[in-house]
C-alpha cells in the first residue's frame, strides 16, 4: 500500500508539473500577445500622429473614443473637450448629420467602404469641407463603433472652383475672340472709309464734324473689341518690365474727374517693376476703378496702395514662391452681398442694369482673366456696408528695365506722308470689302495695288512680279484666311524666293502674339484691325524706308 501510495504521489506530481509548465507557457504566450497588441497599438497611434489627416474612432452612438493630434488642430477642440465627451455627428453641420447616420448603418451592413464628403464644424462655428473614409469596428462578432480618416479638402475645392472658373472663361473667351475678330474687320472698313471721306470731303464744317463723330464712335467700338480679345484665348499678354506706379497715377488722374470721388494713393517707395502687358493691366485698372465708382453712386473714397512682397510656400496663397507687387483697390461703397461674392468673376454675372457701357458682366471677368494669364492672383474681400477691397498680385520683372515704347495717341488730324506713284503694294485678305478699302486707301496714298484672296494666289502674284522684274515695294498679308493659307505661310514662301521681302502682317486679333513678335517671323511691320489711313501710311513709310511726298488729312 505504501508503494502504491508513493506511485500515485509521483504520478500526481508529474501531472502537476506538466500542468504548471503548460500554465507557464500559456502565461508567457499571453504576455507575448499582450506585448504584441501594445506594440501594434503603439505603431497604430504613432502612424495616426504622423498623418496630416484627422484619424478618429467612436462608439456605436457616435461618441469619440480616440483622435489624433490633427483633430485638435483641424477642429479647434482640446483633449479636455474630448474627455468631457464629443459626438462625431456634432462635428458636422446639421444638414449633413442624417446622411452620416445612414452611412453608419450601411457600413454595419457590410457595404463597401468609400469616401463621403461632408461639411465639418469647428469649435468656433466655422466650417470646412472634408472627405471621410470609415469602416466598422467589430468585436467578437458585434458592431461596437466606427473608425476612419477625414481629410480637409478646402484646398482641393478651391482648386476645383478655380479650374471651373478658368474653363468658363475659356469657353466664353473663344466666342468673344471670334466675334471681336469679325467685328474688327467690319470696323476697319468703317474707319477706313470715314478717313477717306474726310480727305475728299468739301470744306463744309458740319459735314466734317459728322464724320469726326462717326470716327470717334468707331474707335470706341474698336476699344470694346480690344477688351473682348483681351478676354479671349487670343489675348495672351506680351509682357515686359513696366512701372505699376505710373499706371496707378494715370488711372487716378482720370478717375478724379468723376464728381464726388476722392482717390487716395499710397505707393511704396522703390516699388519693383512688374512683368506685365501694359495695355492689359491698364484695362484691369479701368475696370476695377469703374467698379469702385459704380459701388459709390453718391460719391466716396477710393484707396489705392501698392507694396513689394515676397511669397513663400507658407503664405497659403495659390501662387508660386517669389517676388510680387501687391496692388490693392478699396472703395467705401455698400459692399458685396455674401451670396454674390463667389460669382463676381463669372462672365456675364452682373447685378447692374444692362447697357452698352456697363452692366454686361464682363469687367471683373476680364480682370480675372488678365491677372490669371500674368501668373498672378486677384482676391476680393467685402462685407455689406463696409466697402470692397480687391487685391492683385503681379510677378516682379526679371530685369529692372523700365523702358516703355507706349505713347499717348493724338486724336487730332496730322500730316501723313504718301508714297510716290511708282510704289506697288501686294494686299492679301479673304474679305472683299477689306480688299476694296485697302485699294482705296493705298491709291489715295499714291500706291498702285494688286490683290490676292488667299496664300497660294498671293505667292503666285509675287513670283510673277519677280519674273517680270517688277517687284513689289511691300506686301500686306492678313494672318488669318478662312479656308486657305494665311500670312505666315506666305511669308515663309516669299522669304525662300526673296530674302529681302518687305512684308507687313495684319490681324483682327490685336493681341495676336505674331503681331507683337512679328520680326521673329520675318515681317518688317505689323498692324491690327481696325486701322486708320494715318497708321497705314506710317507703317508703310517705316517698312519701305523711302522718301515720300507729303499730303495732309483735313
Amino acid at each position: 500500500m505504501n508503494a502504491e501510495l508513493q506511485q500515485m504521489v509521483a504520478e500526481r506530481t508529474a501531472e502537476l508539473l506538466q500542468a504548471n509548465r503548460a500554465l507557464a507557457e500559456d502565461i508567457e504566450r499571453r504576455i507575448h500577445v499582450e506585448e504584441a497588441i501594445r506594440e501594434s497599438e503603439r505603431k497604430y497611434r504613432e502612424m495616426a500622429e504622423l498623418l496630416p489627416e484627422t484619424v478618429y474612432e467612436c462608439d456605436e452612438k457616435g461618441q469619440l473614443t480616440f483622435v489624433n493630434s490633427q483633430f485638435y488642430q483641424a477642429f479647434g477642440y482640446s483633449p479636455t473637450d474630448l474627455a468631457g465627451g464629443l459626438n462625431l455627428l456634432e462635428m458636422l453641420v446639421p444638414e449633413d448629420r442624417e446622411r452620416a447616420r445612414e452611412v453608419f448603418k450601411r457600413l454595419i451592413q457590410g457595404e463597401s467602404r468609400r469616401g463621403n464628403e461632408y461639411t465639418a464644424l469647428r469649435k468656433d462655428g466655422g466650417s470646412f469641407p472634408i472627405l471621410a473614409y470609415s469602416s466598422p469596428i467589430i468585436h467578437q462578432g458585434h458592431y461596437v463603433g466606427i473608425r476612419g480618416v477625414a481629410a480637409d479638402i478646402s484646398d482641393h475645392k478651391r482648386a476645383a472652383e478655380e479650374l471651373l472658373k478658368v474653363q468658363k472663361l475659356e469657353s466664353v473667351g473663344i466666342l468673344a475672340g471670334g466675334i471681336a475678330h469679325d467685328f474688327n474687320n467690319l470696323l476697319a472698313a468703317v474707319i477706313g472709309y470715314i478717313d477717306l471721306a474726310r480727305i475728299s470731303s468739301p470744306k463744309d464744317k458740319s459735314y466734317v464734324q459728322h464724320l469726326e463723330r462717326a470716327r470717334k464712335a468707331s474707335l470706341q467700338a474698336s476699344e470694346l473689341t480690344k477688351r473682348l480679345i483681351t478676354f479671349s484665348l487670343g489675348g495672351e499678354p506680351h509682357c515686359k518690365a513696366i512701372a505699376l506706379d505710373h499706371i496707378i497715377k494715370v488711372s487716378c488722374d482720370h478717375f478724379l474727374q468723376k464728381p464726388g470721388i476722392v482717390c487716395r494713393t499710397a505707393v511704396m517707395e522703390g516699388l519693383w517693376p512688374v512683368l506685365a502687358d501694359e495695355g492689359q493691366i491698364q484695362q484691369v485698372a479701368y475696370h476695377l476703378l469703374m467698379n469702385a465708382g459704380e459701388a459709390m453712386p453718391q460719391g466716396g473714397t477710393v484707396d489705392i496702395c501698392a507694396e513689394n512682397i515676397l511669397v513663400d510656400e507658407g503664405a497659403n496663397l495659390p501662387l508660386s514662391s517669389g517676388a510680387y507687387v501687391k496692388w490693392s483697390i478699396r472703395d467705401s461703397g455698400q459692399g458685396i452681398p455674401p451670396e454674390n461674392l463667389t460669382r463676381i468673376f463669372d462672365p456675364y454675372f452682373t447685378t447692374k442694369d444692362r447697357g452698352s457701357e456697363k452692366g454686361m458682366g464682363l469687367g471683373l471677368a476680364i480682370c480675372y482673366s488678365v491677372v490669371k494669364r500674368h501668373n498672378g492672383l486677384i482676391l476680393v474681400e467685402s462685407e455689406p456696408g463696409s466697402g470692397s477691397s480687391f487685391h492683385i498680385y503681379l510677378p516682379v520683372a526679371v530685369t529692372p528695365d523700365m523702358a516703355s515704347d507706349s505713347a499717348v495717341k493724338s486724336a487730332g488730324l496730322i500730316s501723313a506722308e504718301a508714297a510716290s506713284p511708282e510704289g506697288k503694294i501686294l494686299v492679301m485678305d479673304d474679305e472683299e470689302y477689306i480688299l476694296e478699302l485697302m485699294c482705296d486707301m493705298l491709291h489715295v496714298l499714291g500706291y498702285t495695288v494688286e490683290t490676292a484672296r488667299d496664300g497660294d494666289e498671293a505667292v503666285d502674284i509675287y513670283l510673277q512680279a519677280l519674273a517680270k522684274k517688277q517687284p513689289f515695294s511691300a506686301a500686306i498679308l492678313d494672318l488669318e484666311i478662312s479656308g486657305g493659307r494665311g500670312g505666315l505661310f506666305v511669308m515663309k514662301r516669299l522669304q525662300e524666293v526673296d530674302p529681302a521681302v518687305k512684308a507687313i502682317v495684319v490681324s483682327g486679333f490685336s493681341n495676336d502674339p505674331i503681331l507683337n513678335r512679328h520680326r521673329s517671323y520675318g515681317f518688317k511691320g505689323a498692324v491690327a484691325k481696325p486701322f486708320t489711313i494715318k497708321s497705314l501710311s506710317r507703317i508703310l513709310r517705316e517698312v519701305i524706308g523711302e522718301k515720300r511726298t507729303r499730303i495732309t488729312l483735313e
